[in-house]
């Protein structure tokens, strides 16, 4: 099996089942490819079973992209304290969601459903 990213408390929750995972402690240097792979390991979930509780899931690793380019920021290449990460993930995500909402102010969303067609020239 490869190695892949799983969230915090599946070794507690395998070993209440009585299953001892084998885990490591990623480096900040991995975490840009382990996370960009978990990202299309649930974006195919979600487009096999489309659901709310999929959706949340690949939402997880988006805000798990935006804790680590915020934890990089501050320069932090070990495992924050939990008050530590706590205000980098709260500051990372609120960049993340001013950043989505200019964007939207400015090219707008996809409530109208439109399909691009053709590029032009001209």
């Amino acid at each position: 099996m490869a190695e892949k990213l799983i969230r915090d408390n599946v070794p507690e929750l395998a070993l209440f089942k009585g299953d001892l995972l084998k885990t490591r402690v990623a480096d900040m240097a991995e975490m840009p490819d382990l996370l960009l792979r978990k990202l299309i390991e649930e974006m195919m979930e979600f487009k096999e079973k489309p659901s709310y509780e999929e959706l949340a899931d690949v939402l997880e690793v988006v805000y798990g992209m935006a804790d680590y380019l915020r934890v990089k920021e501050i320069g932090a290449d070990t495992v924050l304290t939990e008050v530590d990460f706590v205000h980098a993930q709260v500051d990372g995500r609120e960049r993340l969601e001013d950043a989505r909402m200019s964007k939207k102010m400015l090219r707008g969303g996809f409530r109208l459903r439109l399909v691009l067609v053709d590029q032009g020239t001209g």
